[in-house]
Formats: C-alpha cells, structure tokens, sequence
C-alpha cells in the first residue's frame, strides 16, 4: 500500500509527479532516487533541522513559531562558521578583532566576503545573528551586573560590542 501523503505532491527538484519522499523528514518529495540525489546537498541541513523540531515535538518540547525561527537561524549561523572556519586559530582572532575594531562600524556582507570569503547570502546570517546577539546583550546584559558576576562565574566571557 502506498503513501497517502504523496497524492498531488510534486518533486522538489524538478516538479514532475512525487512518488516517494524524504525518509529522513518525510516533508519533501520526489519522483525519482536520481533527483532525491540531486537535491540532497540542498535539503541536507533543512532535513536534519526538520528531524530535530519532531523529535523535540515527540518529547513534549513544542516550540513557538519564534523559537523554531531562531533554532533554524542558529543552526545555519554555526554551518556558516564551520563550514569557512571562523571558529578555528588565526580565523578566528582575526574575525573577533575585525567585529570588534572601533573603525568597522557599519560591516556589510561585502566586507565579510572580501575579508573572509563568505557568500553574499551566508555573510547576510552570519552578520543578522551577531546583531542579535549585540542586541541581547544591550537590552538584557549591559548593566545588570548579577547576571554578568553569574556568567562570569560559569566562565562565559563577553566581550563589550558597540556595533548597531
């Protein structure tokens, strides 16, 4: 007996009629092994964000709209920092004194791409997640020193961003 959720659904990649779907998510369909193939280095991080939210679902853990939005967002902020290494030796002193230099007020996409080589697309999230970041810390961090003696304390070090 076939799947009933495949009637009327179309291949993610080349819009023919689906006859199977990701056996990973179950959210995307294809027409054919060739064209699942196809589209795997695409759906590859999205199939793996899909799995966690439904093993968090299964687990009593719903998330808001919000919190899947942002558990999406981080997880493609930490591909895009493994995936051009900014976490690792010189990149990585190199990025922290780049976002924090005093002359790079305003860092476009275009700076990222030239300094360290990101794509328009991915140096547009890396760039979005840090400003999150700077704005959490403004609004919840900067002067409520508890909170900062805390993190402190559990050895979580965080360095004063000016950027807007």
């Amino acid at each position: 007996m076939g799947d009933k959720g495949i009637a009327g659904r179309l291949c993610s990649l080349c819009g023919k009629k689906a006859k199977s779907r990701c056996a990973g998510c179950k959210r995307v369909f294809y027409c054919c092994v060739e064209c699942q193939r196809g589209h795997w280095g695409f759906h590859k991080k999205e199939c793996k964000f899909y799995q966690q939210t439904d093993k968090d679902y299964k687990a009593g853990k719903v998330l808001s709209e919000q919190e899947q939005m942002m558990k999406k967002h981080q997880a493609e902020f930490g591909r895009i920092v493994k995936e051009y290494g900014l976490d690792k030796g010189s990149k990585a002193d190199e990025l922290s004194a780049f976002l924090t230099d005093p002359a790079n007020v305003n860092i476009t996409p275009a700076m990222m791409k030239g300094q360290f080589g990101l794509e328009e697309g991915d140096a547009k999230t890396f760039l979005s997640w840090i400003q999150l970041g700077v704005t959490f810390k403004k609004e919840h961090l900067d002067g409520n020193q508890e909170i900062l003696d805390q993190l402190k304390a559990d050895k979580v070090e965080l360095t004063s961003v000016t950027k807007s």
